[in-house]
């Protein structure tokens, strides 16, 4: 480890940061646009995990500037969730705001998220909108104001949680509850931290402010693992659906079920709906309305997305009992709350 001694014995903020092999101009922007933060209460923990020479020297070389920059050197490359907990073993912020080593954090991200979880005591997680660092284009979050209890239900098909790198989270939850990077997760470990915040009864909020820069080119994870991100994905929709149900899903329901989820037209509509009313009678721990309402509008955002693009949704997937449910007063309003409102 290097590093000069932190600014604080307890900083309010650490900003948790893993570097494998980023192109240093990359590299350069998304540490400066946390150095150059409007909110100067920080430690800046990097991971080094076991980057090349190049990245390697461009961290040390801000390490010895800075006395805030706090580096950890990996023996060996680990991946992303294995550094992040490393990372977390030497936390002694208020707040973990994460940051990855390709974005760009707007001048004044900590300073709004600090002031909004200093006025909401009771938020585990508050999150950002995004905008594409190369074009500023707002990038779409649909649904990122939705209740808790929606977002609990909505865990279960994919993930609602906030984008990862925009995320402020309070360090006292995880503590408390004994919450890590979940290690079996080599991708999308995102999706399995809030999985586990949320059923752990933590609320999220996102701020309806652009205050990240979001890298989108080749070289990043979700583009270069992509088989593997699905994968981990689809073990933990999994895992969140099954910690609710009464009773395991067999391997032709499951991936029955993650076509249902990714809004893939697969095998009969019969069988699915008979799968969505064994999930329905048989779940726990989340509200009961809000998982019926949200797999039918799934049902016909699916139906719809396959209209669209000519993948053969015939009369017959609208027009049965259960798909005309929506005409149902409760399942209008809901309908139009997903559908128009976006929410």
């Amino acid at each position: 480890m290097t590093g000069k001694a932190i600014i604080n014995s307890r900083p309010l903020v650490t900003v948790l940061m893993s570097v494998y092999d980023e192109k240093l101009l990359y590299l350069k922007q998304a540490v400066e646009s946390i150095l150059n933060q409007t909110y100067h209460n920080l430690e800046i923990i990097i991971v080094d995990d076991f980057c090349g020479q190049d990245c390697a020297g461009m961290l040390e070389d801000y390490a010895k500037k800075d006395r805030r920059i706090f580096l950890i050197k990996n023996s060996q490359n680990m991946g992303l969730t294995k550094s992040l907990n490393t990372g977390l073993k030497y936390v002694h912020g208020t707040y973990i705001a994460r940051m990855d080593s390709d974005d760009i954090s707007v001048p004044d991200r900590i300073e709004q998220q600090v002031r909004f979880m200093e006025r909401h005591k009771d938020v585990a997680v508050c999150g950002t909108l995004l905008c594409n660092a190369e074009n500023g284009e707002r990038i779409k979050i649909l649904r990122y104001s939705a209740s808790m209890r929606v977002r609990a239900v909505r865990m279960m098909l994919y993930n609602a949680g906030a984008a990862h790198p925009s995320a402020m989270i309070r360090t006292e939850f995880l503590k408390k509850n004994h919450i890590r990077y979940n290690e079996a997760f080599h991708r999308a470990q995102d999706y399995a931290l809030w999985s586990e915040i949320i059923y752990r009864g933590g609320k999220m909020h996102i701020l309806p402010k652009v205050m990240l820069k979001y890298r989108m080119h080749e070289g990043q994870i979700s583009s270069a693992f992509h088989e593997e991100q699905v994968q981990c994905a689809r073990a933990v929709r999994i895992q969140n659906l099954e910690r609710h149900l009464n009773d395991s899903l067999s391997e032709r329901e499951k991936k029955r079920y993650h076509a249902l989820a990714e809004q893939i037209l697969a095998g009969t509509f019969r069988d699915d709906i008979k799968l969505i009313l064994k999930i329905q009678s048989g779940v726990h721990g989340v509200h009961p309305g809000i998982l019926k309402k949200e797999l039918l509008m799934n049902w016909w955002a699916r139906g719809i997305r396959a209209v669209r693009n000519k993948e053969g949704a015939g009369a017959g997937y609208f027009w049965n009992r259960y798909a005309l449910s929506i005409a149902r007063p409760d399942n209008l309003i809901y309908a139009f709350l997903y559908f128009v409102l976006k929410i």
